[in-house]
């Protein structure tokens, strides 16, 4: 279920270059097909988390899989109408939903908001009123939980600016109860990104269903449960999160709940589907370190210099069996320290020329990729059984500056 260098063809290099986004089709469908699976017991809906991998072509494949998409901005919700995919089964979270999106997603007609904050739902109420249509809301709830995970990728500590705390919600929920624009229909919760344990999800599962009792106690009417996503994966070639595991310790919880489950992940699905390749440019010895230096870096992959993220870096061609490993950090052309894919990894020896893969980079890869320093972002392709296809171009020196306008030459003496 996962993408590796051998399995890429020689030829997306000699056609396409580096760095090089490539991903799987058949992975993608395999890690679907396992996750429905998995979460069978529980019945659930599945949204596809858009913000791990918005590619339109990615996009295409998983609504073709049966599943739902989950938005965190209008440019998101743009990106599925024009990939051609229905919104209907489309929730829309995210902290600072602004007016103009809002009424994107109105008029779009999507399932539901995720509602953040009280000041988002007057908004949002104030706005399906005023063009006469009705929006479906679900409450942003924070459990004050420890998700186990990296602190900037948590996002269900009383802290983080996600949610609100439980007081708020039941007191909104009943300020909104009877409001004729906008129908709150449930409850969400997501606690974190790379989340690797079950009995966060399981403590947050009970003060959530504990919270809908007490709702539907004074008569609010409640279908939905929304438990985010955030199921990790093994970087370093640990076992993935287990969904089958969640499923068997969530279903005593939900059975006889009657609401519908809906569940939102993206890094499960398709990380392991993608990998970055990249070329050695020079090997460079400084005092006591070694560092491969390479034409993709923090602007290409940023969760390294970020937040620490691992990733297996692997030759795109096996070395001799008897090679002898080096200790080195693999960086990039970008004019900061930070900039580096690995620190102190073994890897096998390598030459200028040759072409390095970095795995399970199938999401918040090309994603969170920019033009820092003026390069251009890299190009994607999609393996697809014996197809291979370019599903996004590389960016030309042109791109860089397409967007600009020119002020009138100013001449000087």
């Amino acid at each position: 279920m996962n993408l590796k260098p051998q399995n890429i063809p020689p030829v997306v290099v000699a056609e396409f270059g580096t760095p090089l986004y490539v991903y799987s089709a058949d992975a993608i469908r395999e890690r679907a097909a396992a996750l429905k699976t998995a979460l069978a017991p529980l019945n659930p809906h599945i949204h596809f988390s858009v913000k791990a991998n918005s590619n339109r072509a990615i996009l295409q494949l998983i609504h073709r899989l049966g599943f739902g998409f989950d938005v965190v901005s209008g440019g998101e919700l743009a990106r599925l109408q024009a990939a051609g995919i229905p919104t209907g089964d489309v929730s829309f979270a995210g902290t600072g939903k602004t007016v103009p999106e809002i009424r994107r997603a109105l008029v779009a007609n999507i399932a539901y908001f995720t509602v953040e904050s009280t000041g988002e739902l007057r908004r949002i109420a104030a706005l399906a009123a005023e063009t006469g249509q009705s929006a479906r809301a679900v409450l942003r709830l924070n459990p004050n939980v420890d998700a186990h995970t990296h602190k900037f990728i948590t996002t269900g500590h009383a802290e983080n600016k996600f949610g609100m705390d439980f007081e708020t919600a039941a007191d909104l929920w009943r300020q909104f109860r009877d409001h004729p624009a906008v129908k709150i229909e449930g409850i969400h919760l997501h606690i974190g990104s790379q989340v690797r344990q079950i009995e966060p999800y399981i403590e947050s599962a009970q003060k959530g269903l504990d919270f809908i009792a007490a709702r539907r106690a004074e008569g609010l009417t409640v279908r939905r449960f929304d438990m985010g996503g955030g199921f990790g994966i093994g970087y370093q070639g640990e076992p993935d999160f287990p969904p089958a595991e969640l499923a068997a310790a969530l279903r005593p919880l939900f059975s006889g709940q009657s609401l519908e489950l809906i569940f939102e992940p993206g890094r499960w699905l398709v990380a392991p589907a993608g990998v970055l390749l990249m070329t050695v440019q020079y090997i460079k010895k400084s005092g006591r370190k070694t560092f491969v230096i390479t034409d993709a870096g923090m602007h290409t992959m940023i969760r390294p210099a970020l937040y620490g993220g691992q990733h297996r870096i692997e030759p795109l061609n096996p070395p001799p069996a008897d090679a002898e490993p080096i200790v080195c950090d693999v960086v990039g052309p970008i004019c900061e320290s930070t900039d580096f894919l690995a620190q102190d990894r073994l890897l096998p020896p390598v030459q200028p020329g040759d072409v390095l893969a970095l795995l399970d980079a199938g999401a918040y890869g090309m994603v969170m990729a920019s033009n820092y320093n003026s390069h251009p972002r890299p190009a994607e392709v999609l393996l697809d059984g014996d197809r291979i296809r370019l599903v996004r171009r590389r960016e030309s020196p042109e791109d860089l500056w397409a967007m600009e306008i020119n002020s009138p030459r100013m001449d000087t003496d």
